[in-house]
């Protein structure tokens, strides 16, 4: 069998603290990644602690617009009758987009919209997105903050009855 070579990229540090912590135990850098990738071929999967953090590294830096829209739907789906539109503004509207970033979000509502149920979308919205997300009415927005959201503002749902 031919043996192949990976090139990487790694902190100098990084790097060096993982050799340390490889030699004490007796092993070599190679040593350690042939085991570590002859164990996920075996199992045809990553160690659940990789993957966790894997996908809290990519959940961090990316959420695309239609991801937020597919999640929000979700989320407002047993409240869509009191929920005319959705806005998409800030970071994510703009395209400025950090791991820090919120979901900010502005819901157009009717009369029938109870309040006490944003805490629920909120909620439900952060276990989906894995990021923070501020919900803002739009009858509760001074007119201020209403031209400063409409110059960003993306409509990412829309109930048409």
């Amino acid at each position: 069998m031919k043996n192949n070579n990976i090139i990487f990229r790694i902190d100098d540090v990084l790097k060096k603290e993982f050799q340390n912590i490889i030699s004490e135990n007796g092993f070599t850098v190679s040593d350690v990644l042939i085991a570590f990738i002859k164990d996920v071929v075996k199992k045809k999967k990553l160690p659940l602690n990789l993957l966790s953090k894997l996908n809290e590294n990519r959940f961090a830096s990316f959420i695309s617009i239609p991801e937020i829209k597919k999640e929000v739907e979700k989320a407002i789906e047993e409240y869509k009758d009191s929920i005319t539109k959705v806005y998409l503004f800030g970071d994510f509207a703009l395209g400025k987009v950090t791991k820090k970033s919120t979901v900010s979000l502005k819901l157009e509502v009717n009369d029938e919209f109870n309040k006490e149920c944003l805490t629920l979308i909120r909620e439900n919205l952060i276990n989906s997105l894995h990021r923070n997300v501020d919900l803002k009415l739009n009858n509760e927005l001074t007119f201020e903050e209403q031209d400063a959201i409409k110059k960003e503002e993306i409509c990412i749902l829309e109930n048409k009855k």
